[in-house]
């Protein structure tokens, strides 16, 4: 048997909850997919400049 991750309780306000539900739904995922797809597109983001910097001192 497969574990699953962890589960994370989340507390936000209505509106972002509704925000995040209808880009979900715009977007073909559930609110729990949209949420991780957008924490990994933060990650990945803020991973880009030290890339980069690590590269140039090479």
């Amino acid at each position: 048997m497969a574990s699953q991750p962890a589960g994370y309780p989340l507390r936000m306000p209505s509106e972002l909850r509704e925000w995040f539900s209808a880009e979900a739904t715009k977007n073909g995922r559930s609110l729990n997919s949209e949420l991780v797809h957008c924490l990994a597109e933060i990650r990945a983001r803020s991973a880009q400049p030290a890339a980069a910097t690590q590269q140039s001192r090479t």
